[in-house]
């Protein structure tokens, strides 16, 4: 347990502003993603709607939910495969369990649930940020990760 203490120590973990910039950057990608989905989506659904005599196959749910899960996917793998998305890629920062081991599948879906409820609850879960000692927002916590400072050049932490 010590050795975890000790190695955590040294830990330069992310602030609130830059984890910020790495949501908006990341949210503007997602949005380009969600209007090209989206947009193809209505379109399929409007032409199979012309082309036949009844109802289609596609529901305005469908509509909504295919983009939801390509978004929230985006973020599970990119996670697990290195620990950033694009958005901390470009702030050098990334996302490691609380062991600083990588995280895993389990880990990054953990997380991706739990950040729903700290957007439920007015977003105090990501607000927590600014007064955790450790910089972990709710959905950090009940996922057992931080997110870390990387060195600019070598990319490592």
């Amino acid at each position: 347990m010590d050795i975890l203490k000790n190695k955590t120590d040294s830990i330069k973990y992310a602030g609130f502003l830059e984890r910020l910039a790495a949501r908006i950057i990341d949210n503007i990608i997602c949005t380009g993603i969600w209007i090209i989905l989206t947009a193809t989506l209505i379109l399929i659904a409007l032409t199979l709607e012309a082309s036949s005599s009844g109802r289609f196959g596609i529901s305005y749910l469908t509509i909504f939910i295919i983009p939801f899960i390509v978004i929230r996917t985006y973020f599970v793998v990119l996670h697990v495969w290195s620990g950033q998305t694009i958005g901390k890629k470009i702030m050098h920062i990334k996302l490691v369990k609380t062991d600083m081991s990588k995280v895993t599948l389990g880990t990054a879906l953990i997380r991706e649930v739990a950040e729903l409820i700290s957007i439920i609850f007015y977003y105090i879960g990501y607000l927590w940020i600014i007064i955790d000692k450790k910089k972990q927002g709710w959905h950090d916590k009940l996922a057992k990760t931080y997110v870390i400072k990387v060195d600019e050049k070598s990319g490592r932490d």
